[in-house]
């Protein structure tokens, strides 16, 4: 299967939330989450934070990285957020750029190198979705780690994680 016909156009924010909700459902040992300012829309919806929860809870081993580009303009977005990151803290680290790397306006959510969501900046209303792209995951999944291990802990949400 071409990498077009693993990945499907997403259009709309409540299509974007589906697809997150979508992929957190296939997540069993890591989800990656770079965002710029984590976007009221998603890290506010209930339906999300619901099934991010409940994903926690049924797969003890998945852990969360969330990597945020503006964490300061994004601490305000997320209080439904870090209220089920206060309630388990254990399972979620929250980094930030560090001074020397610059931040970015995609967001990326991946799951377990098999599947990703993408969008290349928070003003978008097209994404992109991939249930079952082991490569295109992979890769970017690569990006993430390369940027994770050149950011620092969040000092906006250190001492909730």
């Amino acid at each position: 299967m071409s990498e077009t016909q693993r990945t499907q156009a997403v259009e709309g924010r409540i299509a974007l939330r589906d697809a997150a909700i979508e992929l957190v459902g296939q997540a069993r040992g890591s989800l990656y989450i770079a965002t710029m300012a984590m976007e009221p829309a998603l890290f506010r919806d209930p339906q999300l934070l619901d099934a991010l929860k409940y994903q926690l809870l049924d797969e003890r081993r998945l852990k969360v990285k969330v990597l945020v580009s503006e964490p300061r303009h994004a601490r305000p977005h997320a209080d439904l957020f870090i209220a089920l990151l206060r309630r388990l803290s254990s399972r979620f680290s929250v980094h930030e750029p560090s001074s020397s790397q610059h931040g970015f306006t995609h967001d990326w959510w991946i799951a377990d190198r098999k599947a990703h969501l993408q969008r290349n900046h928070p003003d978008n209303l097209i994404s992109s979705y991939a249930a079952d792209d082991p490569i295109g995951a992979h890769n970017l999944r690569d990006d993430f780690d390369a940027a994770w291990l050149d950011s620092v802990p969040s000092l906006e949400f250190r001492q909730l994680s």
